[in-house]
């Protein structure tokens, strides 16, 4: 004898987010969800970043003293389904060694580090002005060569 068990559908709660009826919007919740999965709170976001910031200036610049990195988060841009990334200006200097600025890009994961996927000083953007045109968006690429220009 088979037996047929029936279940009411539970009313959607309030908090439930509406169904996706376009492809915009598709996409929207994608990137968002990217974001919220991997960008830190806000409480964390400054001690991460100064972290992971002064672990790749004590690699990336072996011979100086890194000390805490200086930083202004210029913007951050998220696509498809790839890591968010934070675009910002970093100033890594200490009484022993002249400044070393310039712009940085870094990939948020798992709300709990940070990648540095790009760094370009003023120095290499007036070497090679293409360099930055390829690795950062217009809005920050903008902010360099302002920056190169006052020097």
């Amino acid at each position: 004898m088979l037996s047929v068990c029936a279940t009411a559908l539970a009313e959607p709660s309030e908090a439930e987010q509406p169904l996706i009826t376009t492809p915009a919007e598709m996409f929207q919740a994608i990137s968002k969800s990217h974001v919220d999965a991997n960008m830190p709170p806000e409480d964390k976001l400054h001690s991460i970043l100064g972290r992971d910031l002064k672990a790749f200036a004590e690699t990336e610049f072996p011979e100086r003293d890194a000390g805490d990195p200086r930083y202004q988060i210029l913007g951050m841009k998220q696509d498809g389904i790839g890591w968010p990334r934070l675009y910002m200006i970093v100033n890594f200097d200490n009484e022993q060694a002249p400044e070393q600025w310039g712009l940085l890009s870094a990939i948020a994961k798992d709300q709990e580090r940070f990648e540095v996927e790009h760094f370009l000083t003023v120095a290499e953007a007036k070497a090679e002005p293409g360099a930055a045109q390829k690795l950062f968006p217009p809005e920050v690429f903008q902010w360099l060569n302002e920056a190169a220009d006052r020097e």
